[in-house]
């Protein structure tokens, strides 16, 4: 089988999960498409178990960190986001892509920092996901956030980020009544939820 080709911004996603593989598909061909400031488009030709051949197009970027951070008010810290491609503001948590040369918890205090102007003292992983397996290896890396020290927001100029806090409570509430539309933010209080427990009884979800 050929070797993955591995563009720049595909540097970081090498360790893959321990899933069972059930059948080999093999990559015959693989053809560069394009490159752009955060993604890499190839074409490959793969032969599947059966003998039949199939186009196969797959993009490489970055690997990213994504934060759930919880104030000391038992507050979550989102950003209201505008995505042009579904032409809405979502409610997310901070996160991005990793730059080269740092880790997935020093993407998560940066992106913390530069997106909602908060520092954190105390960083847990909750674990690691690939959130587009059929088209992409990249992957996602998620953590929650504790005792914050609130400080000015950088975002990137393309960002017209805006912080919002919500109680611990209602940000659940909200999850669970199928207001909260963004994958990752979803996936992240999903996993951050058994260590709310640690808050005070009133600032739970």
């Amino acid at each position: 089988m050929e070797e993955l080709p591995q563009g720049p911004l595909a540097q970081g996603n090498k360790e893959h999960g321990t899933g069972r593989v059930v059948t080999s598909w093999e990559r015959l061909s693989t053809r560069f498409v394009h490159r752009s400031s955060h993604f890499e488009l190839y074409e490959d030709i793969l032969q599947l178990p059966n003998g039949e051949t199939m186009l196969y197009t797959r993009f490489e970027s970055p690997p990213f960190s994504t934060v759930v951070p919880v104030t000391d008010e038992g507050e979550i810290v989102f950003v209201d986001n505008y995505r042009p491609p579904v032409g809405e503001s979502l409610l997310e948590l901070p996160g991005g892509m990793m730059d080269p040369g740092e880790t997935p918890r020093q993407t998560a205090l940066r992106e913390l920092e530069e997106e909602t102007g908060y520092r954190a003292k105390k960083l847990v992983l909750l674990g690691w996901f690939y959130p587009s397996p059929h088209i992409s290896s990249h992957r996602g890396n998620l953590f929650m956030a504790r005792n914050l020290v609130k400080g000015k927001a950088r975002p990137e100029e393309s960002e017209g980020l805006r912080t919002i806090l919500l109680p611990v409570r209602d940000a659940y509430k909200k999850l669970r009544a199928g207001q909260i539309h963004q994958s990752t933010a979803m996936l992240g209080l999903f996993m951050a939820e058994p260590f709310m427990t640690e808050l005070k009884p009133r600032l739970r979800a």
